[in-house]
């Protein structure tokens, strides 16, 4: 059974394996028997024609479609990305996680608005434009609040903002930077200042939680900023959560990040391509293997 893992950066033999992540996938594939090879979307040239629905062209050549495709390029995925796990999923190729979901978690204000369909819990959320209703923000939000932009993973374009002078600064800043990105206005739940969980999903098990706390004074828990961790016990209640928030999504695997608060959780973030360093070396679980034994099982289902 052959796979091929889609990631955003270049391919280097070398410094591509350096990465946890992808080299405990790599190692975890081989172990069950997997032949995966690891690549990135510009070495591909999607072609489109009635005469070609069995292969793809890789690197110049004509070359068989893969069983399975695992798309670990998170929500810095680009349109290049995108159309080319597309044009798998028109192949027939089964992909985790599918075009769709991604583009979902990618967009934090489009995250919100499903969750509000779903009755799910998470912090009053609005879209930042250039002329913001400061009476709006001040009674649906109040201060402080979190500044972030529409796309992002491990903490980065995430601010905590104090009063509405800060947030002008900070997009006059933005603008002067030719940034063209989109912010949005968060909600600062002030129970989770500094710590959170982290719940990995794989299928319809949680398959590994733990809780995330800043060690240097931040309100950022992430462990790629240094947070400490630890493990967290997975209760019927955060299970039934996790799940319910994958299939708002409709994702094969993901990491939700939980905020604490006085009423029970609430959904801080969903990541469609998590790391897993930190949960594997807080916990037993071997989070590659959850990940092949879920895509084996799929896999194997369809051939009935």
């Amino acid at each position: 059974m052959t796979g091929w893992i889609i990631i955003r950066n270049q391919v280097n033999n070398t410094s591509t394996l350096n990465e946890y992540s992808l080299r405990r996938l790599h190692e975890s594939a081989a172990a069950e028997g997997l032949n995966v090879h690891i690549y990135s979307p510009n070495q591909f040239k999607p072609f489109v024609s009635l005469g070609e629905q069995n292969s793809i062209y890789l690197c110049g050549k004509q070359t068989p479609l893969p069983d399975f495709v695992l798309v670990r390029m998170g929500s810095k995925i680009e349109y290049d990305g995108l159309s080319l796990i597309r044009h798998f999923q028109s192949l027939g190729i089964p992909i985790f996680n599918k075009p769709d979901s991604i583009e979902k978690v990618k967009d934090k204000l489009y995250t919100a608005q499903l969750l509000l369909k779903a009755g799910l819990p998470f912090p009053a959320t609005m879209l930042c434009t250039e002329s913001i209703d400061w009476q709006l923000v001040s009674e649906k939000i109040g201060f402080p609040l979190v500044l972030k932009t529409i796309s992002g993973s491990k903490g980065e374009g995430v601010i905590l903002c104090q009063n509405k002078e800060q947030i002008s600064e900070l997009v006059l800043f933005f603008n002067a930077s030719h940034y063209n990105g989109n912010f949005i206005l968060q909600q600062f739940i002030s129970d989770s200042f500094g710590r959170d969980i982290r719940v990995f999903v794989v299928g319809n098990k949680a398959v590994a939680a733990m809780k995330r706390s800043a060690s240097d004074g931040s309100f950022k828990a992430n462990f790629s900023r240094g947070g400490h961790v630890e493990n967290y016990p997975i209760t019927q209640e955060l299970s039934n959560l996790a799940i319910r928030i994958k299939d708002v999504f409709q994702l094969d695997l993901c990491g939700i990040d939980l905020l604490f608060h006085e009423n029970g959780f609430m959904v801080c973030e969903v990541n469609s391509c998590p790391g897993f360093e930190g949960l594997e070396s807080c916990t037993n679980t071997d989070v590659a293997r959850e990940i092949f034994i879920h895509i084996k099982k799929e896999l194997t289902q369809k051939l009935i």
